[in-house]
Order: structure tokens, then C-alpha cells, then sequence
């Protein structure tokens, strides 16, 4: 298993657990559920640490783009920044997810946390699908699946 696949790996549970986290916040808000809203939390926490593991594959993956695939700078560039800012943005959505979820230890939610929560969520998840799309662009360029 090479760095790829550690950070594929990584990314997918990352993308997924925040996505998850996205809609079942949405519907705990909705229905009013505080257990769904919290297993959301639980879903942001656990997508950040994804995100920790799968960002320290980056760089790696950034110089054998350059490297070997001969990758124009630009579209390396672009990926280096959209992974930053979802890495950013993930952690953010966590740490705010962890802090609620330890420092409170309460299943009762304020609607403005949650929505709070849930816009930062939805920012997150939208970051990710820019940095895949990003990467499918250099896919196509270079011509074969390079994270797959």
C-alpha cells in the first residue's frame, strides 16, 4: 500500500463521514432529534481525523504529480490549495462537533449550534467535492486514474 492508497483511503472516509454528518444533522434539525444531531457530531469528529490522516499524503502525492506525471503547475497548485481549505474547513466542522460533544456532554442542542454546525458542514462537504473534482480534472490530463 503506497501513500496513494493511504490517501485515498483516508479522503473517502473523510468525504463520506462528512456527507453522512451533512444530511443526518439536516434531518435531527428537521425532526427535532437530538440523538441524530449529536451521531452527526460524532460524524464531523471522526471526518476531521480522516481528513488529519489523509492531508499528510498530500505533499507526497503533489511531487509525484509534478514528477512523473508531468502535471502542469497550475493544476497542482489548484489541488494543493482546495486540499488545504477542505482540510481547514473539515477540522474546523470537527473541533467545533468535539468541543460540543466533550466540553458540554449534552444531548440537548441549541438550534443555532446546530445550524451553525450544519452551515459548516455543508461548506466542508462542498470543499471536497471541488478538490475531486479538481483531481478528476488531472485525471483526464494525465489519462489514467492516479488515486484509484
Amino acid at each position: 500500500m503506497n501513500t496513494m492508497h493511504v490517501h485515498h483511503l483516508f479522503n473517502r472516509a473523510s468525504q463520506i463521514g462528512c456527507a453522512s454528518g451533512v444530511l443526518l444533522l439536516a434531518y435531527g434539525v428537521v425532526t427535532g432529534q437530538q440523538i441524530l444531531m449529536a451521531l452527526a457530531f460524532v460524524l464531523f469528529l471522526l471526518s476531521a481525523v480522516a481528513a488529519l490522516f489523509a492531508s499528510w499524503a498530500t505533499d507526497p502525492i503533489a511531487s509525484l504529480l509534478e514528477r512523473d506525471a508531468h502535471v502542469p503547475v497550475r493544476f497542482i497548485e489548484a489541488y494543493e490549495e482546495a486540499v488545504f481549505i477542505t482540510l481547514v474547513l473539515t477540522l474546523f466542522v470537527g473541533l467545533v462537533s468535539g468541543l460540543w460533544l466533550f466540553v458540554t456532554q449534552s444531548l440537548d442542542m441549541p438550534l443555532s449550534v446546530a445550524a451553525f454546525t450544519l452551515t459548516l458542514g455543508v461548506f466542508a462537504a462542498v470543499s471536497q467535492a471541488w478538490t475531486a473534482y479538481i483531481v478528476s480534472r488531472i485525471e483526464r490530463l494525465v489519462g489514467l486514474p492516479l488515486l484509484h
